[in-house]
């Protein structure tokens, strides 16, 4: 059993593996409560990998855990080595793209080789749920579609790339995802949605170590 943790500033990200099922997935804001040790107590883990860009709260209560070398991507941050990863364990003979939606809309395309080719970045002003009367709600209308047309059109910019365009896979994965009509109308134009990309490319890392 193996424990993987995503620490981003004012939460962490985390997930348990069995080989390459996830049997638990939580989130917790740091500062981390009594309610994180509890979440983790009475399992046994082979080994704990963290990855993120606060990682001082997790290994005073998690010494022994490892932490995400960036050696290979020197210039990436750790949850876009996690989401290469992840890609990679989903499609590993297709060049991927990655579309990774929270606070910004983040695009990266990586090769089957892994080789991280290039991406796109688009800052959200705001964020609005799909409106129920599109009409009735102009501006959250206008966020909404204008975050997916942005990510239609950046993903068919990145496919340009690729020798065989057809042959790219489209990833979406990020908070933004686990909401579910998001994901159906993300559906348009991706081939896979999945919220925890990173913690699956963290569990394919743990496995090759």
């Amino acid at each position: 059993m193996d424990l993987v943790i995503d620490a981003k500033e004012n939460r962490i990200f985390g997930a348990v593996f069995e080989d390459d099922e996830m049997v638990d997935a939580f989130s917790f804001a740091i500062p981390l409560s009594e309610d994180f040790i509890k979440r983790l107590e009475g399992k046994n883990f082979e080994k704990i990998l963290i990855a993120g860009t606060n990682n001082a709260p997790v290994l005073k209560l998690l010494p022994l855990a490892q932490v995400l070398s960036t050696e290979k991507y020197p210039t990436l941050a750790p949850d876009q080595i996690a989401n290469i990863y992840g890609a990679l364990y989903h499609f590993p003979s297709n060049d991927c793209i990655i579309i990774d939606i929270a606070d910004t809309l983040r695009c990266d395309y990586v090769s089957s080789q892994g080789k991280y080719v290039g991406g796109a970045i688009f800052s959200l002003s705001s964020y609005a749920d799909r409106p129920s009367d599109m009409l009735a709600d102009k501006q959250a209308t206008g966020n909404y579609f204008g975050l997916l047309g942005a990510a239609e059109r950046i993903t068919a910019e990145l496919r340009t790339l690729s020798s065989s365009p057809s042959s790219v896979m489209v990833i979406a994965t990020g908070l933004r995802t686990t909401n579910e009509a998001f994901s159906d109308d993300l559906s348009d134009f991706v081939d896979a949605v999945d919220p925890y990309l990173g913690m699956r490319g963290l569990n394919e890392i743990i496995k090759e170590q």
